[in-house]
C-alpha cells in the first residue's frame, strides 16, 4: 500500500473494495495458515476521515481505525472490530462476531448466529436471523434481538433491549432498563436499577431484581420471580389471578397481603420493606394458590 500512499487521490472519496484474492485480508479455510492485515488503518491511511470497507466471501478478518469507518464482511464467518470511532459494522451471511470498541457504532449481525458486542459508547446493536448472543457493555445501548432464540445483556448503562421473535433470554444488568421479550417463552431479568420489563406474548419468566421495578406480563401464563431481600418495591400492571403465577425463591419471610383502593400490596423482607403490588388486583386468601415458594 506504501505506493498508494504517495499518489495525491482524495482519500474521503474513494471507497476500498477488497477482492478475495488479497490474502493479508481472507481467512483461509483450515488447514491452511491463516493470515490477516495487521488492521485498517494500514489501508485507510493518508488523509481519510473515514473509510468504506467491503470483505469477501471468505472468512474475513477487518478492523478499522481512529475514524468512521463503514465494514461490511458480506459473506463467510467474519471477525470486524472498528476500534475508536463511530462505526457501521455488517456482518452479513456467516456466523459473525462483530466489536464496536470505543465510539457510538451500529452493528448488524444479519443471518446466522452471530456474537456482537458494543464496547464502551452509546450503541445500536441488532441481530437479525440466527441465534445470537449480543452484549451492549459500556454505555447507553438500544439492542435488538431480531429472530431466533437469542440471548441479550446491556451490561453498564440505561439500556433500550427488545427480544423480537422466538424464545429469548434478556438481562439488563445496571442501570434504567427497558427490556422487551416480544414473541415468544421469555426470559426476562433486570438486574439492579428501576427497570421496566414487558414479556410480551407468550408465556414467559420475569424477574425484576433489585431496584423498584415495572413489571408487565403481557399475553400468555407468566410467572413472576421475586428472590431473597433487598429487592425493592415493584408492580405488576396485568397480574391476572388464573393464569399468571407469582414465586418467591428463598425470601425466609411471612408474606403478608394488604389491600390498597383496588390494588393488591404484598409485603416481605425484613419488616416488610420489600413489596409486590397488583395493579387492579384485589387478591383473597383463596387466591394465595397463585404463589409459589421455593
Amino acid at each position: 500500500m506504501s505506493d498508494l500512499r504517495e499518489a495525491s487521490i482524495d482519500w474521503q472519496s474513494v471507497p476500498f473494495v477488497i477482492p478475495a484474492a488479497i490474502p493479508q485480508v481472507s481467512v483461509l479455510p483450515a488447514p491452511r495458515p491463516v493470515a490477516t492485515a495487521p488492521s485498517l488503518a494500514d489501508l485507510l491511511a493518508g488523509d481519510a476521515a473515514e473509510g468504506t470497507v467491503f470483505g469477501t466471501a471468505r472468512h474475513d478478518r477487518l478492523t478499522g481505525d481512529a475514524a468512521a469507518d463503514l465494514i461490511d464482511g458480506r459473506d463467510g464467518n467474519d471477525r470486524i472490530a472498528g476500534g475508536t470511532g463511530n462505526d457501521t459494522l455488517l456482518g452479513g451471511w456467516g456466523e459473525d462476531s462483530l466489536m464496536g470498541g470505543a465510539g457510538d457504532d451500529s452493528l448488524e449481525g444479519s443471518w446466522g448466529a452471530d456474537l456482537l458486542r458494543g464496547g464502551t459508547g452509546d450503541d445500536i446493536l441488532s441481530g437479525g436471523h440466527g441465534r445470537d448472543t449480543i452484549s451492549g457493555d459500556r454505555g447507553h445501548d438500544t439492542i435488538h434481538g431480531g429472530w431466533d432464540d437469542d440471548r441479550l445483556y446491556g451490561r453498564l448503562g440505561h439500556d433500550l433491549i427488545d427480544g423480537g421473535g422466538d424464545d429469548d433470554l434478556i438481562q439488563g444488568n445496571q442501570g434504567r432498563d427497558t427490556l422487551l421479550g416480544g414473541d415468544g417463552r421469555d426470559t426476562l431479568r433486570g438486574g439492579s436499577g428501576n427497570d421496566l420489563l414487558d414479556g410480551g406474548d407468550g408465556d414467559d419468566l420475569i424477574q425484576g431484581d433489585t431496584g423498584h421495578d415495572i413489571l408487565t406480563g403481557g399475553a400468555g401464563a407468566d410467572v413472576f420471580v421475586f428472590a431473597r431481600a433487598p429487592q425493592g418495591n415493584d408492580i405488576i400492571t396485568d397480574f391476572n389471578p388464573g393464569e399468571d403465577r407469582l414465586r418467591f425463591l428463598q425470601t425466609g419471610d411471612p408474606l403478608v397481603m394488604e389491600h390498597d383502593g383496588f390494588d393488591t400490596v404484598l409485603r416481605y423482607g425484613p419488616d416488610g420493606a420489600d413489596s409486590v403490588t397488583l395493579h387492579w388486583v384485589h387478591l383473597s386468601a383463596a387466591d394465595l394458590a397463585a404463589i409459589d415458594w421455593v
